[in-house]
């Protein structure tokens, strides 16, 4: 009888081991897929911020006032699809360009951006990487 008590015993500890070793192994394997799906989500979130970005980099430098409206249409656009990630224009010379603040999906001309024109555009990064301004200056 005292041997297989003993021995009921001994199942026992090693079950509860077997339980132990399977709950460490099961807990692992979670950490590392719960690391991989950051991991996924801090790489998805730079490649929206790349695309975001992307679609006014080609803007960037010395361009044509028919550019510069494209630009204004892709930020107006822009600002309607990602309302928590508005652009704002910004120029030195106010008659010249867009009146589009933080938030506005559209645009007021002071006067057109001349088509003959050729206009300097800067894009200005935020912390986040992510271009938050865009400043338009009229090249002498």
């Amino acid at each position: 009888m005292k041997n297989l008590i003993t021995t009921g015993i001994l199942v026992l500890i090693i079950v509860a081991i077997i339980g132990v070793l399977i709950i460490n192994s099961i807990s692992k394997k979670k950490n590392v897929t719960e690391q991989i799906l950051t991991n996924s989500v801090e790489e998805l979130s730079a490649l929206e911020k790349e695309a975001f970005n992307s679609q006014f980099e080609g803007f960037k430098g010395d361009i044509s006032g028919t550019l510069v409206k494209s630009l204004v249409a892709k930020v107006i656009a822009s600002n309607t699809i990602y309302p928590d990630r508005t652009l704002e224009i910004t120029t030195a010379e106010p008659n010249e360009c867009v009146s589009l603040v933080s938030g506005a999906t559209n645009a007021t001309y002071g006067t057109e951006f001349a088509n003959s024109k050729t206009y300097t555009v800067t894009l200005i990064y935020g912390t986040s990487s992510v271009v938050e301004k865009i400043s338009v200056e009229k090249k002498q």
